[in-house]
This record gives structure tokens, sequence and C-alpha cells, in this order.
């Protein structure tokens, strides 16, 4: 079984599927992750994505509560430098991004890991590709055991522009089940 993904993401409406088999040449961390979820029964894990560019804090929050997010997982290399105050990881969990989930009811998470570290070059999205493929199941490992459904967080809107896109595809080849919230 591969991860499907769906594009767009308007409203949390897909049946609970189950997994019921393997999926093939998964690194150790997934595939540990993966046969828990076959020896329970599970369904395959949900990961959205958004960008929170060109949107209020509470419009943002009501698509993720919409979409049945639990988890908010920002994957933003520098957290700490939003142009908006209400996006920017503060030095104390009392303000900013983690105020603004935990107010909203959500988990947040900051996985500078799984940043963008080569925004600034032309060639970055080949780039960070590579580097999944060679460091992908170490940049994943604090992700794969999140509460799900959680959603990949970062500042462009539009995720073919986004390196949270690639991520996401990485994950879909581990079996989950992804979508993209324009």
């Amino acid at each position: 079984m591969t991860g499907r993904i769906t594009e767009p993401a308007r409203r949390h409406t897909e049946p609970k599927a189950t997994m019921t088999t393997m999926p093939e040449g998964l690194d150790r961390i997934t595939a540990e992750y993966v046969e828990g979820l076959l020896n329970t029964g599970g369904s395959p894990p949900r990961l959205f994505t958004v960008g929170y560019g060109g949107r209020k804090p509470d419009e943002l929050t009501a698509l993720l509560r919409s979409h049945g997010v639990i988890t908010v997982v920002d994957v933003r290399l520098r957290p700490d430098r939003a142009a908006l105050g209400a996006y920017a990881k503060a030095r104390t969990p009392d303000k900013g991004i983690e105020k603004l989930m935990r107010d909203a009811g959500f988990d947040y998470v900051s996985l500078v890991e799984l940043g963008n570290l080569f925004v600034d070059l032309e060639d970055w999205e080949w780039r960070y590709g590579e580097l999944l493929k060679a460091a992908g199941p170490f940049l994943i490992e604090r992700l794969v055991g999140l509460p799900t459904p959680s959603c990949l967080l970062c500042c462009e809107k539009d995720p073919a522009q986004c390196h949270r896109r690639l991520i996401a595809e990485s994950m879909a080849g581990r079996g989950w089940i992804i979508a993209h919230i324009l």
C-alpha cells in the first residue's frame, strides 16, 4: 500500500481507511510505526499541509479545525523570523505561534530539522529532495511519532512553491495519506 496525495483539501470528508499491508522499502523508523498500526488495525496516518501566507490567524485556525487537525508541525527553518508576529515562534510559549495554536486547541511542534536549508538557491527543490532521499529517516523521525492527523505548516500558501510538498511526498511514499489545504 502506498500513500495517496489528494489535492486540494477543502473539508475533511474522506472515509476512514484501514492499513492492511506493509508498504515495501520502508526505513526502520517508519516500518516500526506502520507495524504498530497493522498490529492494532489502525488507519494510515493523515498528514495535511498548509501555508499561512496571506491568511489571518483566525482564518488559519478555522481551516485547521475544519480538517480535524490535532498537531500543527512547523517546518520553517527560522520560525522566529515571521513577518507577522502571530506566526513568529517567540522565546516563550505564551506568545506568537505557540500561543495561537494552543489557544485554538492544537498541539504545536517546531521541527526545524525539516526546514529548507536551500531556500535562497535557484535549485532548492532538487537539493531538498536529495536531502530527503539521503537523510529522510533521520529528518522525519520526530514527525512519525506525533499524534495525527497532523499538518505541516510553512509560510508559502501554494504547496508547489514550498518544501512542505516534498516532505508530504516523502511521507506518502511511507504509506501516509496526504492532502494540501489551499
